[in-house]
């Protein structure tokens, strides 16, 4: 019994380490020598302590982009201007909470090699805080098949990351495509 007991111990404590999501610490006392005492010998006594990973890092949020037939969310602290005919609705949601998101106007030039580079333009909407799993809704208009819309928010880890908005071409949904290192 002693045995499994232990092997069982050993097995759980090995697998937290090998995934570095706990460190885990036996309490003080650990194995004793056989003698009369109520625990049997070479056994941990006391609690198995589970500690935050000091050196665990942010996950980074996963941001998606949907077709929606809501009505623009009342909780943007600015409006886009004029979004006029062929506006359509679209709702974000982050699956863990984002600050400062905004989403702004973007120009896409195409340089002969067939690289892009980007220049970030005006905030069409912005919002403090994108709160994990909380949907927010925006009108917007896609004016053609280069990348004009931009998403911008700092991210679970401090960072600002940066994305286009574009329709695909194959199925017409949203892709979100990260551009962060334009900008860094």
């Amino acid at each position: 019994m002693k045995r499994i007991l232990l092997g069982a111990l050993c097995a759980v404590t090995t697998l937290a380490l090998l995934t570095g999501c706990v460190k885990t610490t036996a309490a003080p006392g650990g194995s004793s020598s056989a003698g009369a005492s109520g625990s049997a010998p070479g056994s941990a006594s006391g609690p198995i302590t589970t500690l935050p990973d000091p050196d665990a890092k942010p996950i980074p949020a996963q941001l998606t982009a949907e077709w929606s037939e809501d009505a623009v969310s009342e909780t943007w602290d600015t409006a886009p201007a004029n979004p006029g005919d062929g506006a359509a609705a679209v709702t974000f949601t982050a699956d863990s909470t984002v600050r400062k998101f905004e989403i702004l106007s973007l120009t896409t030039d195409i340089a002969q090699d067939g690289t892009a580079s980007y220049t970030l333009g005006d905030p069409l909407y912005t919002v403090s805080e994108l709160p994990q799993g909380t949907p927010i809704t925006a009108s917007l208009v896609f004016m053609g098949i280069l990348p004009d819309l931009a998403v911008r928010y700092q991210d679970t880890d401090g960072a600002e990351r940066c994305c286009t908005l574009t329709v695909s071409g194959e199925d017409g949904s949203l892709l979100l495509t990260d551009i962060t290192a334009e900008f860094n």
